[in-house]
């Protein structure tokens, strides 16, 4: 008898106990620490929170200034713009907030150089050349190198194989020439010794015969630089 009462006894505070849980009142799950809220703050210049953000790859406070009304393009220095910025850093996310504010895609930078441009060179992430031409962005614009290289060359140059596959696809002419030297992107690949690059560039249709203003092919430049592998590849193609 007392040991049925003492199971009744230990129900009975179990019981009251979940009773009391369920009861209480439950407190806020605490904010994660990496969790970040984007705010603008009204008492500085929102052209500088844009610059700093941008450097900070804030893409969620760019965003919130671009709802804000920030000039877009106003110069970090120069002709400098967060966009370029934001292109160097090959972050997408980043680049998509910068482009919310219709930002001038053609601009140059201190040193000549178009968006387009610093993406080929800068990065890898094929977004982000995908962004820019969506957003109006002409490849066939040269750099400001003293060759007239187009972002086809550049990508070439830096055996980025995803950024020619877009451009290509985009309809950039695969035997572009140069602005002033009049070399193609395969004989940047060749120059370079990027076979991947070179490979890719002679599947899509190019032409392994055509040379620079001095007569160079890429079959000469790729052999005048060591890279037998790139060579070998262009004659196998009828270089």
């Amino acid at each position: 008898m007392n040991r049925a009462l003492s199971l009744c006894a230990v129900v009975a505070l179990v019981t009251m106990a979940t009773a009391c849980a369920a009861a209480a009142p439950q407190a806020a799950p605490s904010p994660s620490p990496t969790e970040h809220v984007a705010a603008v703050d009204p008492s500085r210049p929102l052209e500088d929170q844009l610059h700093e953000a941008v450097r900070a790859g804030d893409a969620a406070l760019v965003s919130a200034l671009v709802d804000a009304g920030v000039d877009i393009d106003a110069p970090v220095s120069g002709n400098t713009t967060v966009l370029h910025l934001a292109v160097i850093r090959d972050d997408i996310a980043l680049v998509e907030a910068v482009l919310r504010g219709s930002p001038d895609v053609h601009a140059l930078n201190d040193s000549n150089d178009p968006v387009l441009m610093l993406a080929c060179e800068h990065g890898k992430n094929p977004a982000v050349i995908t962004a820019l031409l969506d957003a109006g962005a002409d490849p066939s614009v040269p750099a400001s190198d003293n060759v007239g290289s187009m972002p086809l060359h550049i990508c070439a140059a830096q055996d980025h194989v995803d950024g020619i596959m877009v451009l290509l696809e985009r309809g950039v002419d695969v035997n572009q020439r140069q602005a002033t030297y009049e070399g193609t992107p395969l004989l940047v690949a060749a120059w370079a010794g990027h076979l991947s690059a070179a490979e890719l560039l002679l599947t899509m249709g190019a032409d392994p015969t055509l040379t620079d203003v001095e007569g160079g092919t890429p079959l000469a430049w790729a052999k005048a630089y060591g890279h037998g592998d790139v060579a070998a590849l262009i004659e196998q193609f009828g270089g």
